[in-house]
């Protein structure tokens, strides 16, 4: 029987959210010192921090000269990707660097006034480091890394890094690499979470210091970049994520599933929630979600989410469907 927690529409008011939703801001607090601890490491030991912590988080254990990823492993990625994912990912490179350029602005002046001229000029930063999150059984994002390199290269950035986690057998899963070459990246670090982003933003022996850290990550690095923001510049903090799927009698129970497993089974953190007033689309959910889940081949963590950060709320009525959402204020609303 499904984990997935039911509770009545009335339960959930502006002052009892926290009790059913466990939203970022509440575990980026439970963490923030050890997170904090993790950046002084980094900030005075450098890579012996990163090879510290990739034990400790990801039992993994490099050598300092294994951080970065050598350049026979981007070779040995092009002969493992399937040859349809390849033409994929120039696919989207192209439709991608298409979009970006269209978008990309223009230097522009006026003259004020006789003699007084202003505008504006539009330069890149020097440097970018690229978070990609992945390692152990988490999924692989080759199409995050098509999209933060394609405005990138646009842009004119020099310097592009990368960090990722290390699969179990210490490499980095070969649709990545093969992404990141397509846009010249080969600066790539093997390490992942808060420690990440603190040699990005301090740098290492190994690891480039740069001006700037984006990509999304869990909550570790969330928090370590909010605490970081003041030595670097970082993009809007993501994850972890969360869906809300108002349904009603009508809706087809599989439908619903799928879109929200779809969300939770990147990180064990996620966030799903069903609001509907139909007692009899609850129980179907309810019946048939454990199916749904057994054929995933991230079970183990669409479990972890529907157990701890999930719940089904039943409603009165559309009208009280539409209050609810609005109260919580979803990043994903179906």
């Amino acid at each position: 029987m499904s984990s997935l927690k039911i509770v009545k529409s009335s339960q959930i008011k502006e002052e009892t959210i926290s009790k059913y939703i466990p939203r970022v801001h509440s575990q980026l607090e439970s963490i923030r010192i050890q997170v904090n601890q993790i950046i002084s490491e980094v900030r005075e030991q450098g890579d012996k921090a990163i090879l510290k912590f990739t034990k400790a988080f990801d039992n993994i254990e490099l050598s300092k000269k294994e951080i970065k990823v050598p350049k026979e492993e981007f070779t040995e990625a092009y002969n493992k990707i399937d040859s349809d994912l390849l033409k994929a990912i120039k696919y989207g490179k192209k439709n991608l660097l298409k979009f970006h350029s269209a978008q990309k602005r223009e230097d522009w002046s006026i003259e004020i006034e006789k003699g007084v001229i202003a505008g504006q000029v539009y330069r890149p930063i020097e440097s970018i480091g690229v978070y990609i999150p992945g390692g152990g059984t988490l999924a692989i994002y080759p199409s995050t890394v098509l999209m933060i390199a394609a405005p990138a290269q646009v842009a004119g950035i020099q310097e592009i890094i990368m960090c990722t986690p290390p699969q179990k057998n210490k490499k980095i899963p070969p649709e990545i690499l093969v992404a990141a070459n397509e846009f010249g990246i080969q600066k790539i670090f093997k390490v992942g979470g808060a420690q990440a982003i603190a040699a990005m933003a301090y740098g290492t022996e190994t690891i480039p210091q740069v001006l700037k850290v984006i990509g999304p990550g869990g909550v570790w690095v969330n928090a370590a970049k909010q605490l970081l923001s003041n030595i670097i510049a970082i993009d809007a903090p993501a994850g972890p994520s969360e869906i809300l799927i108002i349904c009603d009698k009508s809706s087809d129970p599989r439908y619903i599933i799928v879109d929200l497993i779809s969300q939770l089974e990147h990180d064990p953190n996620n966030i799903g929630i069903i609001v509907s007033d139909s007692q009899f689309l609850i129980n179907q959910i309810k019946d048939s979600i454990d199916s749904y889940v057994s054929e995933s081949r991230r079970k183990d963590i669409i479990e972890q989410a529907l157990k701890n950060n999930s719940i089904i709320i039943k409603a009165n009525n559309i009208e009280d469907c539409i209050r609810i959402s609005n109260l919580i204020a979803p990043e994903h609303l179906e």
